[in-house]
């Protein structure tokens, strides 16, 4: 009866499914693997479940533009307008940064398989909140081993965790997805999400990343307006908590977050009243004067990752700059130097057409509890990347890139799978018919 069960084409493409999700989560956890291959086996698992259920790909607007607008623009633009000649001496660098960078649009070609898996699946939000929240626990212990074996040094972490910045912006991103869960749950196992989520916030915020930092207050403060009116107890438990915390890392001797505010002051007076920019503050600064100077050159299609490299370590030999980065340390005069307007234009589509999903979606269904979560989800997660890649390039690694299109992708279609039902139960309410849409979850419950 179980064979026979796992082996309908449903159950298994499901099974697979969330298996590529529970392996994906938990590399970029322990920050070790490859996943591009896994975008592969997401197209494979879609079109076996074409062939096997006869379904239809699922084909939005919103999905094809996301995809293929940062393939044409950013990938296609620079393999073939900006594919400058790699110096000799950086021809190592160079061979990796371009399968890092060039390709990775290519490779998220594949999420557009990703809403049928999804729309025809038991696959649903509790499913995907439950792969979160097992992510977030195992985080945890993960990094407070990380701290203490590194005895809070963030030289050390950044070599375990290379590249730490993107590492720490991705953790609290799915942190902030599991308060939003916590919020959306009405029972007292709430407060556990919430706190779970506090803890490792906390704890990525102690390897000293303080681009990290800027947007997780702004984070909170549109949760709450999410959910303030029915949540008032959580809100003041979460003051409450919050508080402590702090004053239990204020306790901690030469801790990563006052070592950090410290340089930060230190930046600030160098390049106020010593005019020295070769500070980590200083050094974007210079960085984002030359990518309006590039973007001037190229303004249509940019320079190119090659040759905005070698401009930055230009820089560095003059001495304008402490070190020859690899980007600008910030998403828009990255993205402007490189691949200029038509760039801008897919980064863009990349960020705010899926915000603008989420916020019509919100509008239309505001009375829908689940689909609340999941806007609130969306929004959260796409406006601290935002604020995130305002001090760095967030989309210069795969995984990252990955991650972006995972969630993103995830909950735009669990959106429309939720008002997939509703509207299936209102036309069989109008004709009179029983109920025999039953929401996946509800299934997947009794099956548990």
């Amino acid at each position: 009866m179980f064979h026979s069960k796992f082996f309908d084409s449903e159950n298994f493409i499901y099974f697979f499914t969330t298996a590529i999700y529970v392996i994906f989560f938990f590399n970029l956890t322990i920050n070790d693997g490859s996943d591009r291959s896994l975008l592969k086996f997401f197209a494979f698992l879609a079109i076996l479940f074409f062939f096997t259920k006869k379904i239809k790909i699922h084909t939005n607007l919103y999905f094809i533009l996301i995809t293929i607008t940062p393939f044409l623009f950013i990938s296609l633009n620079e393999i073939i307008i900006n594919k400058n000649i790699i110096p000799s001496n950086q021809l190592a660098w160079f061979s990796h940064t371009s399968e890092l960078y060039k390709f990775q649009f290519i490779y998220t070609l594949f999420f557009l398989f990703l809403p049928a898996l999804i729309l025809n699946t038991k696959f649903c939000s509790e499913v995907f909140f439950k792969i979160i929240n097992i992510t977030v626990l195992i985080s945890i212990p993960f990094n407070i081993y990380i701290n203490l074996s590194s005895n809070f040094d963030r030289d050390l972490i950044a070599k375990e965790l290379n590249p730490v910045i993107l590492y720490d912006y991705s953790l609290i991103a799915i942190s902030l997805l599991t308060f939003c869960y916590g919020f959306y749950k009405k029972n007292k196992t709430a407060y556990i999400f919430i706190f779970l989520s506090l803890i490792n916030i906390l704890l990525i915020c102690l390897h000293g990343t303080r681009g990290a930092w800027l947007g997780i207050p702004i984070i909170f403060l549109i949760i709450f307006i999410f959910f303030y009116t029915k949540n008032i107890l959580k809100i003041l438990t979460i003051f409450g908590v919050s508080l402590l915390l702090i004053a239990i890392v204020l306790i901690i001797p030469n801790n990563p977050i006052q070592t950090r505010l410290q340089a930060l002051k230190s930046d600030e007076y160098n390049i106020v009243h010593n005019q020295n920019y070769n500070t980590s503050v200083g050094t974007r600064l210079s960085l984002w004067e030359l990518s309006l100077e590039k973007f001037k050159e190229a303004p249509l299609t940019g320079i190119g990752i090659v040759q905005f490299k070698e401009d930055i370590c230009e820089l560095n030999r003059q001495g304008k700059i402490g070190e020859c980065t690899i980007h600008a340390h910030n998403i828009f005069f990255q993205i402007l130097a490189t691949q200029g307007l038509l760039g801008i234009l897919a980064l863009l589509t990349l960020l705010l057409l899926p915000l603008q999903f989420f916020i019509q979606s919100l509008r239309k269904n505001s009375n829908n509890e689940e689909i609340r979560l999941l806007c609130c989800a969306g929004i959260s997660f796409i406006v601290y990347l935002i604020i995130c890649g305002l001090t760095d390039f967030y989309f210069y690694a795969p995984r990252q890139t990955i991650l972006y299109y995972l969630v993103i992708f995830t909950l735009m279609s669990l959106i429309l799978k939720n008002l997939q039902h509703e509207s299936s139960n209102r036309s069989q309410k109008v004709s009179g018919r029983e109920f025999n849409n039953v929401n996946p979850c509800e299934e997947i419950d009794k099956e548990a």
